[in-house]
């Protein structure tokens, strides 16, 4: 910035011509400001008006959509209170979704043991399906148990009937996966001011989400629908994500708030999209400004320049060398007066100079390539020698340990072998035994890697069924003794065959359970299978043990990584795995959603 101001103070040509520009600029940003500034504003109420209509008549249709809901609720209140009977209570459920097609379902829950015939637990439930089928049965159990559910609890701790936030009804009877549903519950009351009960009303969030799609001012424009925690239960748009934000910047947003709960419905209109037509004529506008002012400024410029150009040549390029710059060239000219003297003693003088610094600053590269290339030789050196050096004291110390158990109690065997029970020296003899798998396991998943290095995909020529090679995975696999420790063995309902190799995939197997066992100190540790789709079949390997953290997730299938250093092994069980199943053209994966511990995907094709 500062050469261009120093450039214009020196020249005449460009200090005048800007003036004119500058003078004239000011009268077109003035006139055309206040004439945009006007149009915005009018744009911006216009947009305002049709905003608000729409939410206000989408509002209406929202309010109308669950008056309809709390209206059929309040009408089977008193019929189940005057009939609480199980059967009537059935019946009543399932007219209610038969009359009512807004809902999905309907529940008439009772307290625990309302009716002892029935149990602990009674609702009576009514679901829809996609098909328009109506299911009805009485739920609830002890992995169903609706007492401690939001729809159930909340109106009874209240006393007063509400809307409850969205939740996933995962009991579903129709086997539909509705998604979210959102429920009008109201506490059942006796004439002597017992709550004995919640009657529940369900809607779909879908239906809610087609009701805002109905209707937008814009064509960008969408609503979102608020739950009471201010979190987003429905938008208008697919492409919003629930944890999206809305940028408050870029969007006009209006609110309603949805009589008789506490949820607010938002429409978001896009600036971009409001004032597009604004937007465009201001470029349109802004274009034709400034180029109208470069043109006034190309003529008055070569018209002053014309009569001081014969200096400002040589005036530019002596100034470039005055600051170091000497590759501008200066040309040779044919005057013969005393600037053109100047300018040709110059022009040698600045194409000797250019050719001296081009060598130093070639000369300097050079060597500072060199340097450079020698420093990082040294670093990729000493990260080497480090890495041996780490990897063969970590080997040796991964050995050495379960050596030391095995002489231990080799040398108590020898020594007391007489005075030990049947017992104790079968307990030892295990221990030996585990230790010995332990430093076979180390050696052969180190020679397994160094041999996998440069094989590009393993046959595929065993012929084998799923269910066959858990068991044979368990078989061979030598556990730890201990008795809070449960080993499960979940088989497929229909054992597969598939084509593989069988004893990759048992070594796959083996390395998933042999990590299941060590770091799993009590609960259990299970193995199955399943079949994904006609193409692949999945084994799983799931414990109960310290889990992994999500910074380590991806980091586990990296050789010679360690979650704790304290552990026995090298840190080559799961890369080893990733690569087994890679060459069989699967996958192996952690499950990210599974919290209990760590369970292991494997992913193999049929």
């Amino acid at each position: 910035m500062n050469i261009i101001v120093k450039q214009i103070r020196r020249s005449f040509a460009l200090r005048l011509s800007l003036s004119i520009v500058v003078i004239a600029a000011i009268v077109f940003v003035v006139a055309i400001g206040e004439l945009f500034y006007r149009s915005r504003s009018a744009t911006k109420q216009a947009a305002i008006s049709q905003a608000t209509q729409v939410l206000n008549n989408v509002t209406q249709r929202m309010t109308i959509l669950l008056g309809e809901v709390e209206v059929a609720t309040h009408n089977t209140e008193w019929q189940v209170l005057e009939n609480l009977q199980p059967e009537a209570l059935l019946q009543f459920s399932r007219n209610m979704v038969e009359l009512n097609p807004i809902l999905d379902g309907c529940s008439i829950a009772l307290e625990p043991y309302f009716f002892k015939s029935q149990g602990r637990f009674f609702s009576a439930y009514s679901s829809r399906s996609d098909e328009g089928q109506i299911e009805t049965e009485q739920e609830g159990n002890e992995s169903y148990f609706y007492f401690g559910m939001d729809w159930y609890s909340l109106p009874m701790l209240r006393g007063k009937a509400l809307w409850i936030d969205p939740f996933s009804d995962s009991n579903d009877i129709t086997g539909n996966n509705r998604g979210l549903i959102i429920s009008y519950c109201k506490p059942l009351v006796t004439a002597d001011g017992r709550n004995i009960g919640v009657i529940s009303s369900d809607i779909s969030l879908r239906k809610l989400t087609q009701e805002l799609s109905e209707e937008r001012p814009f064509t960008e424009s969408y609503f979102v629908l608020y739950d009471s925690r201010g979190h987003q239960m429905a938008s208008s748009r697919a492409d919003v994500g629930k944890e999206a934000k809305i940028d408050y910047h870029r969007n006009m947003v209006f609110e309603n708030q949805l009589p008789h709960t506490d949820w607010k419905l938002a429409i978001v209109c896009p600036k971009s999209e409001i004032f597009k037509g604004y937007y465009q004529l201001i470029y349109i506008v802004v274009t034709i400004v400034i180029f109208g002012l470069l043109l006034l400024w190309t003529f008055c410029y070569f018209v002053v320049r014309r009569n001081v150009a014969r200096l400002q040549m040589l005036a530019t390029t002596t100034h470039d060398m005055a600051k170091g710059i000497f590759n501008t060239p200066i040309p040779k000219t044919r005057r013969k007066d005393d600037i053109g003297l100047l300018q040709n003693s110059f022009s040698t003088m600045q194409a000797s100079l250019s050719n001296y610094v081009a060598n130093l600053e070639r000369m300097k590269a050079e060597s500072k390539q060199r340097n450079q290339e020698l420093t990082e030789a040294k670093g990729l050196a000493e990260a080497s020698d480090k890495r041996k050096a780490a990897f063969i004291q970590d080997m040796s110390h991964q050995i050495r340990t379960p050596l030391n158990i095995i002489n231990g109690f080799a040398q108590i065997l020898r020594e007391n072998h007489r005075q030990m029970s049947e017992e104790e020296r079968l307990m030892l003899s295990r221990d030996m035994l585990y230790n010995g798998y332990i430093i076979s396991t180390i050696i052969d998943n180190w020679s397994m890697t160094s041999a996998l290095e440069k094989v590009s995909e393993i046959p595929r020529e065993d012929m084998v069924t799923a269910n066959m090679l858990c068991h044979e995975a368990v078989g061979n696999v030598l556990f730890k003794q201990r008795d809070d420790v449960m080993l499960n063995i979940e088989t497929a309902e229909r054992d597969i065959r598939l084509t593989t190799d069988r004893n990759a995939v048992l070594k796959i197997l083996g390395e998933l359970l042999h990590n299941a066992d060590k770091f799993t100190e009590q609960g259990t540790i299970t193995i199955g299978c399943q079949q994904l789709n006609s193409r692949f079949m999945e084994f799983y390997v799931t414990d109960t043990g310290c889990g992994i953290t999500p910074d380590n997730r991806e980091r586990v299938f990296e050789p010679f990584m360690k979650v704790n250093e304290f552990r026995e092994g090298l840190g080559l069980g799961l890369p080893l795995c990733r690569r087994l199943a890679t060459l069989l053209n699967g996958e192996i994966v952690l499950d990210t959603q599974y919290s209990g511990g760590a369970r292991f995907l494997l992913k193999l094709p049929i």
